[in-house]
């Protein structure tokens, strides 16, 4: 079974990298830049395939705030200085 696919150009992280659980379904997707450096969205499922969190970053750093999706409601959570301050959650309608 396929457990991952990544991208490499020269030798190190590149593009589009996507992982399988055990059953063949995806589980998490993510971009990198040359060099092992986060950029893009990273995007978390569970295992039934509904997206369990989002997150953005650029340069390796976590960039904007983070989405954790819970069935029908969501959770933005802050960022201060590309941490996550979980103390500043808010419920956002998504539908």
């Amino acid at each position: 079974k396929k457990i991952s696919v990544e991208n490499y150009k020269n030798g190190e992280e590149d593009g589009k990298w996507t992982y399988y659980d055990k059953n063949g379904n995806i589980s998490k997707e993510l971009d990198y830049k040359i060099g092992r450096k986060w950029s893009g969205l990273f995007v978390d499922f569970y295992v039934n395939g509904q997206i369990n969190s989002e997150e953005n970053y650029k340069n390796g750093k976590l960039h904007t705030a983070v989405t954790f999706l819970e069935g029908a409601g969501a959770y933005e959570v802050s960022l201060k200085n590309g941490e996550v301050h979980h103390e500043n959650m808010k419920s956002i309608n998504i539908g």
